[in-house]
């Protein structure tokens, strides 16, 4: 339990507590205190099998919900003057240190609009 304390940056008496009311609660134990160190009952490993399938389950779920836009190029709104004469002459070097950004240049006299279906940056 002092690792779980660490993790969640609650005290190990904050842990202890919370499995106590679970346990009154569902009026089942779940740590077997009767030893030197507190061990699981078959109840306490049953559900901490399933919580941890489903914490992984919704680790995975925010992962690939906050990384699907990470292929989609980056759009830069600009003048055609000021991409064709400052930005692309750069965009070269850029590349070379930043190859996984993909970047995209919208040179056009009117900006884009900004936004998730639009230009991410306009200069």
């Amino acid at each position: 339990m002092p690792r779980a304390g660490a993790t969640l940056s609650v005290s190990h008496a904050a842990i202890s507590q919370q499995i106590r009311n679970l346990e009154s609660f569902l009026n089942v134990p779940f740590l077997d205190r009767t030893a030197r160190q507190a061990q699981l009952t078959d109840e306490g490993l049953a559900l901490a099998k399933v919580l941890s399938g489903s914490f992984e389950a919704i680790s995975a779920q925010v992962t690939q919900m906050t990384t699907k836009d990470t292929e989609r190029p980056l759009v830069v709104s600009t003048t055609p003057s000021f991409a064709a004469n400052w930005l692309v002459p750069r965009l070269a070097e850029f590349r070379v240190k930043h190859p996984e950004v993909n970047v995209v240049i919208d040179a056009n006299p009117d900006m884009s609009a900004l936004g998730p279906t639009g230009a991410d940056l306009a200069i």
